[in-house]
């Protein structure tokens, strides 16, 4: 039985659907923070450890915590058109440039006292708070070693941020076509687009200088990102048209095979979108390396100490614990402030152990304090010879049965 074209299409549809929340796609992320990092000055690439890796694995770290954490989707988007539309005052998204967060929450709890002011997207001040966040980390504050995989994955965080602002799609709330029956036009321009790009064109790759400003900057991106809203739209609705009969076939990405866009359709589309989204992925990167130069120069270009592992690394971790529970746990408090004593080196009760034989073939009564205990309570071992019984452990243990030695011992130390 043949399916027609439009089934075809819902079933592309429904295989991109892990990725329609995701800017950029995982592998653009982590390709323009690898190309961002090729642009930074070569004082901070030793700074930052001289290694790429850390940095480009965190470059979607991003994208997991929404699973987690219920705050962390609003920090990727925000709807202009939406907020427009609630809060009437502004003409446009120009007059919203610049406004603080404290004044744009009163703003929206003004006209509904319900509404929830991260309803919209909090991604210009997110932007703002998380740059200001890298720069106090590695800023030198007393004698307070930096902590270099923090600033690692607070610098990842800020470039998946600035990569999403870029995005067109993530300034308004027909995010995923889904109010115009174009669902799919997210992976569509973000995802399966720049992987088909990716494998034949290259950016022209310069050093980043520290021209970042983090307070207007963010909001000249997400202006300009949201002014190619209408032009993507009215593209994918002709690039629908045109390609629904051929546009889509079997491919493989990663370990599945699913039905997406062929490579004949991708070039279509990048033809009706004016070839932007390539020169904009090729942005993002200078732009991710600025703002990591900027912060790094507000930081005052400190040299980080990226020799001593941090301690939130769980081997660090598990070492620092399992001293602190052999050195302290097991005493009580001692004195007003509660100070604790170092544990004694010895047993304070001598340990149980079986009777062994010597090379003499006759018991060891020195290494036997359980039969010279049970000597010593019948009356028959003298207290000159207890005081010579040691609590030691033997290397070897002869496994005799205590009662019927118990006589023997008494008898030879009589």
């Amino acid at each position: 039985m043949n399916r027609r074209p439009l089934e075809l299409l819902a079933g592309a549809i429904v295989c991109s659907l892990p990725a329609l929340l995701t800017g950029w796609g995982f592998s653009p992320h982590r390709h323009i923070h690898a190309k961002a990092w090729t642009q930074l000055p070569r004082d901070l690439q030793e700074a930052w450890g001289g290694d790429p890796t850390v940095l480009v694995r965190h470059a979607t770290s991003a994208d997991a915590r929404k699973h987690t954490d219920t705050l962390e989707p609003s920090r990727h988007y925000l709807d202009l058109d939406d907020v427009l539309d609630v809060w009437t005052e502004p003409s446009s998204s120009a007059e919203l440039v610049g406004v603080s967060w404290q004044d744009y929450r009163t703003m929206v709890t003004s006209v509904d006292s319900t509404l929830d002011p991260r309803r919209f997207g909090v991604l210009p001040w997110q932007l703002h708070w998380t740059y200001r966040k890298l720069v106090a980390l590695m800023a030198a504050t007393d004698s307070t070693p930096v902590a270099l995989d923090d600033v690692l994955r607070t610098a990842a965080d800020l470039g998946h941020y600035l990569a999403d602002a870029h995005v067109p799609l993530h300034t308004t709330g027909n995010y995923n076509g889904q109010r115009t029956n174009q669902t799919g036009i997210h992976a569509l321009w973000e995802t399966h687009n720049v992987e088909h790009l990716m494998a034949s064109h290259t950016c022209d790759l310069s050093e980043a200088l520290p021209d970042y400003d983090p307070l207007w900057t963010p909001w000249d991106i997400l202006r300009t990102s949201h002014r190619d809203v209408a032009h993507v739209l009215a593209a994918e609705a002709e690039w629908r048209q045109l390609t629904q009969a051929h546009g889509w076939a079997l491919r493989r990405r990663g370990r599945t095979l699913s039905m997406l866009p062929s490579p004949e359709a991708l070039h279509c589309w990048d033809s009706l979108t004016g070839h932007r989204t390539w020169p904009r992925f090729c942005e993002t990167s200078h732009i991710v390396a600025s703002a990591w130069v900027s912060a790094w120069h507000d930081a005052g270009t400190p040299t980080l100490d990226h020799s001593r592992p941090a301690l939130r690394e769980p081997g660090m971790l598990y070492l620092f614990k399992t001293w602190l529970h052999e050195r302290f746990h097991a005493h009580p408090p001692v004195g007003p402030l509660s100070r604790r004593i170092p544990r004694r080196l010895e047993s304070r009760r001598p340990k149980r152990t079986h009777p062994t034989w010597t090379s003499r073939g006759t018991f060891h009564v020195a290494r036997q304090p359980l039969e010279v205990a049970h000597a010593r309570r019948r009356g028959h071992l003298g207290q000159p010879v207890a005081r010579r019984a040691s609590p030691r452990r033997p290397s070897h243990h002869g496994h005799v049965r205590p009662r019927a030695a118990e006589g023997l011992v008494a008898g030879l130390l009589a």
